[in-house]
């Protein structure tokens, strides 16, 4: 786990800087039109066009009907990436497995640099729910985030809010800082973390820390979890008190799974 924030502070390139912003508001909104663009980043038709010239010279934004999108080159950069991450033999299966057992979208989620990246994304099932593997959040607001945090040293967890802020995604997401290290405080009890259309309106998502079998303390290797829209039949907060058989099986499930794994990640 990368526990760094990016640096805050000295020189930075300012056009490089808006060509990512841009880039980053096609990733999230892709396919996207120029006009969308521009009332997003509050620049000029011209400006945008000068800015999207090399991105589109080297194949990492394509423009298709008038709208812009990832060129397929951005896959080499995020296999790479991947390629250089060591995951343990037969992780993907578990998360498929998960998936099987409890009928919902089956995601694994591990920490860089204050942001929570979504490595895998079991196939089995379809969702509506904006989770694809490569897609990042910010760490208050799923269940993955609040997994990894509630196990960071209370000093990162700092660092992290004071680097990002705790922004409002929806009108449900937590934004107060006492009020989220409480509740981390429950993650920690409970071996779980909830979230409740905190990131998205219509989503819940439930998941546990994946914690190395023969680690020291509350290392974790990253949290796997599952997706749920609200619209269907939700998923419950799980609680020590009688809780109900519906949101005591989901919550069974995914520690399970996430101490299968756990016990598969060798310790150096």
């Amino acid at each position: 786990m990368d526990r760094s924030i990016p640096e805050g502070e000295g020189k930075r390139i300012k056009s490089a800087e808006r060509v990512f912003e841009i880039l980053e508001v096609i990733g999230a909104k892709q396919p996207v039109s120029l006009s969308e663009l521009t009332d997003e980043l509050d620049v000029s038709k011209s400006t945008l066009h000068y800015y999207l010239k090399t991105p589109m010279a080297n194949r990492f934004v394509v423009e298709e009907n008038q709208k812009y999108r990832f060129g397929l080159r951005c896959l080499e950069f995020g296999g790479t990436a991947l390629s250089q991450r060591d995951f343990p033999e037969g992780i993907e299966d578990e998360v498929d497995n998960l998936a099987e057992e409890t009928g919902q979208t089956a995601v694994l989620v591990i920490e860089e640099m204050g942001k929570a990246v979504c490595v895998y994304k079991s196939p089995l099932l379809e969702s509506d729910s904006n989770w694809y593997i490569g897609v990042e959040s910010h760490l208050h607001v799923t269940a993955f985030g609040k997994a990894i945090l509630a196990h960071l040293p209370e000093e990162d967890v700092f660092n992290i809010i004071e680097h990002y802020g705790l922004p409002q995604l929806t009108e449900y997401t937590v934004t107060d800082t006492n009020e989220l290290i409480a509740e981390l405080e429950e993650v920690r009890q409970q071996g779980l973390a909830y979230s409740d259309k905190e990131r998205q309106e219509n989503v819940q998502t439930l998941a546990a820390p994946i914690i190395p079998e023969k680690s020291q303390g509350n290392e974790t290797f990253g949290t796997i979890g599952i997706v749920s829209n609200t619209d269907e039949e939700s998923l419950s907060k799980p609680t020590h008190l009688k809780a109900q058989r519906f949101k005591e099986e989901p919550s069974n499930i995914v520690n399970r799974f996430a101490q299968i794994i756990g016990n598969k990640i060798e310790v150096t």
